[in-house]
């Protein structure tokens, strides 16, 4: 071989280097986006908290969350102003329960 077409130990350690750590974060980050919470959607509603605007039970009313207005439904009757909690979402209407006192 001829010595002037060989790399340096200085300039491949280094390269290796950063190309290892490069790689290392971009996967630590996807993994990460990959296990967390959803906050869009449908999904990011349930277990969101939010107050009932009018009196909900099984026929419906409207609750607010985030600023919105939802149409809402409870198996049990829950009155104007409690707090609530979203248990599931089926198209545009969601299914609450009245928020546990802590």
């Amino acid at each position: 071989t001829v010595p002037l077409m060989r790399l340096s130990l200085s300039v491949i350690i280094p390269a290796v280097l950063v190309s290892a750590t490069f790689f290392f974060l971009t996967i630590r980050l996807a993994v990460r986006s990959q296990r967390a919470r959803v906050t869009t959607g449908s999904e990011g509603l349930v277990g969101e908290e939010g107050i009932a605007r009018e009196n909900i039970g099984p026929d419906g009313g409207t609750v607010l969350i985030h600023g919105e207005l939802w149409s809402a439904y409870a198996e049990e009757r829950i009155q104007a102003g409690s707090p609530i909690v979203i248990r599931s979402v089926k198209g545009l209407r969601v299914k609450v329960v009245k928020k546990p006192i802590s």
